[in-house]
């Protein structure tokens, strides 16, 4: 039962966008990067190149000219969310930002 709330509620997050505090690298693969939302939810998410993050001009585009990550332990990431389980969320970075940059 607990196991179906979860799930439940979790697939209300799809297609939303958390600001996300990079924890580290996931359990189960070194090409992801595992997090924690701005709702204190598990976010893992692909270990990818993000642009800088700004409000003005809505930029989340990814830059395919960049091949190496540029995420690190720390840093805070936009992260749209895109699949969900009863414990966790899955989702694509799209921007490093902060919380001043985010809140605004």
């Amino acid at each position: 039962i607990n196991a179906e709330y979860g799930e439940k509620k979790n697939k209300k997050e799809l297609k939303k966008r958390h600001l996300v505090l990079v924890e580290g690298k996931s359990k189960k693969s070194t090409k992801e990067w595992k997090g924690r939302s701005d709702t204190n939810k598990k976010i893992i998410f692909p270990d990818t190149w993000v642009p800088q993050y700004t409000k003005l001009s809505n930029s989340h585009t990814q830059h395919k000219e960049h091949s190496e990550s540029n995420i690190q332990p720390g840093d805070y990431i936009v992260v749209e969310v895109e699949q969900s389980s009863a414990v966790s969320l899955r989702g694509i970075a799209l921007a490093q930002s902060s919380i001043q940059e985010y809140a605004k």
